[in-house]
């Protein structure tokens, strides 16, 4: 079926998304539209991410738009996609 480290990516898949479910709901804060504006803002002009990389970071986190990006995870989907962007290097 699946082999070990692939088993283990989608139990980490599945434990982000609840977890960050969770912390939405506990939390009810989510980035403003300036936010959101910026980190496309960065993601496309400083990183040179193409729309898909980023969505690809959004789906680690179990969010499917920028509109739902949890305050508190602002700063590690940030650091997430610069690192994406060295990656690419």
């Amino acid at each position: 079926m699946f082999d070990d480290q692939t088993a283990l990516d989608i139990q980490n898949f599945a434990k982000r998304k609840l977890l960050a479910e969770v912390r939405v709901v506990a939390s009810d804060k989510l980035i403003s539209q300036a936010q959101a504006t910026r980190l496309w803002t960065i993601a496309r002009v400083e990183l040179k991410l193409q729309d898909s990389e980023v969505r690809a970071v959004f789906a680690e986190y179990g969010i499917a738009s920028t509109k739902f990006i949890p305050a508190f995870q602002y700063d590690e989907i940030m650091n997430r996609l610069a690192q994406c962007a060295k990656a690419e290097f």
